[in-house]
This record gives C-alpha cells, sequence and structure tokens, in this order.
C-alpha cells in the first residue's frame, strides 16, 4: 500500500508492525512506504515545468505558492524540533484538500520500529527505487523501506 501506513495512529501504527512480523513467514519480505519527516518544515519548491508554455507556468507556480502557504498555515502550531526530537509527527498534508493528518516519520525513528516489531531493513529506496545512502539526509517526500522478518525469538540486527 502507498504510504497508507501512514493513516494510522501511532500506537495502530506500532500493532500493524507487528501483526505483519506475525502473518510473515520468518524471512518474509515486507516492502511500504512512509512519508519523510525530513521534509518538514514544508518547503517552497517551485515546480518544474516548461516556459514553452507561460501560462502554464504561471498557474502551477501560483498553485505551488497557494499548496506551501496552505501547509505552512495548517501546521504552524507544529513546533519542529518538538516533533524532529520525537522522531514522527501527524501534520496536516496536501492529500484530500488539507483536511486531515498524515504520519510522518525521520529515517532512524522508522528503522527502530521496525527493529522493535521484528525486522531487518535490508533497504531504503527513492521514489524512484534506488538505494537512499544517507536516509537522515534525505529530502524525498516518502521513503520506501524493504526489509524482513527475522525468526521468531531472533532479535533484530539491521
Amino acid at each position: 500500500s502507498f504510504n497508507g501506513i501512514d493513516h494510522a495512529e501511532h500506537e495502530d501504527r506500532l500493532k500493524v508492525l507487528r501483526e505483519v512480523h506475525r502473518v510473515l513467514r520468518p524471512g518474509g519480505t515486507f516492502l511500504f512506504s512512509s512519508h519523510s519527516l525530513n521534509v518538514f518544515p514544508f518547503r517552497f519548491m517551485l515546480p518544474d515545468v516548461s516556459w514553452r508554455f507561460p501560462f502554464r507556468v504561471l498557474r502551477f507556480y501560483g498553485g505551488a505558492i497557494r499548496r506551501w502557504l496552505t501547509l505552512r498555515l495548517a501546521n504552524r502550531a507544529v513546533d519542529a524540533e518538538t516533533v524532529r526530537a520525537a522522531g514522527w509527527a501527524r501534520l496536516v498534508a496536501d492529500a484530500h484538500n488539507y483536511e486531515m493528518q498524515i504520519y510522518y516519520v525521520r529515517p532512524a525513528e522508522q528503522l527502530r520500529q521496525l527493529r522493535e516489531a521484528g525486522f531487518t531493513s535490508d533497504a531504503i529506496l527513492d521514489s524512484q527505487g534506488r538505494p537512499v545512502v544517507d536516509a537522515d539526509e534525505s529530502r524525498e517526500n516518502w521513503l520506501h523501506y524493504l526489509c524482513h522478518a527475522n525468526s521468531i525469538g531472533q532479535p533484530a540486527t539491521g
């Protein structure tokens, strides 16, 4: 599921990870994507569009400005340093007309959650499926976690 786990509350998310581990055979593969907290506070980013169509560029730039302002206003009460220290936060995102909160997690925190649930991480991938060298520095909106279930009673190592 593409970012599906990000719609669960924090405790429910941890339960989901444990349940996935429970139903997988030892060594079974688990791949999921999650929003990265590294993008918060949300930055203003101009879309990459062709200047061959100047009115389209203006429309896309106007939409980018509106998106950035809406995200900043919707999350204005969230302290970036507090959520960075926690490693996760539920933030208003642009999905569904800015009407829902989505779980964002730092890669190091996501790896910790996976270890606690009994998984070993094999790779963190970007949106193009390429391995991410330094996930804690990545500015990707979401990351894909490829991991496998450890044997029952075997501690997670990765």
